[in-house]
């Protein structure tokens, strides 16, 4: 027996369903791949810990001098990262090297007998400075700071009271829209873009 016209309909109006639900999945799975994550060091042990160090898709490691990430040693500072000498200098990455933009970053700890002196500050692939100066919420946003390959942070303060310079904790970043998708959520995506214009014909003809 042949498949009737209306049988033909219903498992084409199916497959729409059931393509635009995969691709509407597929578009979630990429929006969530772009919100914004804070590096707080929560899976670091409370006890110092040697770069490079990674959490939740990025990497710090360090290519200059002295940092590390420190546990709390009951004086007021949770695990954070610690620059420990003069030209220290830390780079953090996306671990699967692709792309990202750098949101902000707490300064837990600043030798402020030296703030008049500016010499801690950070670079980025994008051509995006800022100094540090003195402890608190440091925001970034704009053309520097968005799409980076890398960014480098870097202390000369010498050494205070505590044998500590800087101390950097909660880095937000987010993975950037510049990324390409990769071909298989592209391939769920167009099955969305499929199974909506199915449906709009099917009710186009029923009309």
């Amino acid at each position: 027996m042949q498949p009737t016209l209306n049988s033909h309909r219903s498992s084409f109006l199916t497959r729409s369903r059931v393509a635009l639900a995969v691709g509407c999945l597929a578009a979630f799975s990429l929006s969530s791949q772009v919100q914004a994550v804070t590096i707080d060091f929560s899976t670091a042990p409370t006890f110092d810990t040697a770069l490079p160090y990674s959490e939740k898709g990025f990497t710090l490691s360090e290519l200059s001098g002295s940092a590390h990430l420190r546990g709390d040693y009951g004086i007021g500072q949770p695990t954070t990262l610690l620059f420990g000498t003069r030209g220290a200098s830390v780079q953090l990455t996306r671990t699967d090297n692709g792309l990202f933009d750098l949101v902000g970053f707490d300064v837990t700890y600043f030798e402020s007998a030296f703030d008049s002196i500016q010499p801690a500050g950070l670079v980025t692939s994008a051509g995006g400075t800022s100094d540090i100066t003195a402890q608190g919420s440091y925001g970034f946003t704009g053309a520097g700071f968005e799409g980076l390959s890398w960014v480098l942070m870097t202390s000369d303060v010498p050494i205070g009271i505590f044998g500590w310079q800087l101390l950097i904790d909660n880095i937000v970043v987010k993975n950037s829209f510049s990324n390409v998708p990769d071909a298989g959520s592209t391939g769920l995506l167009l099955s969305a873009a499929v199974g909506v214009l199915g449906l709009c014909l099917q009710r186009f003809r029923r009309s």
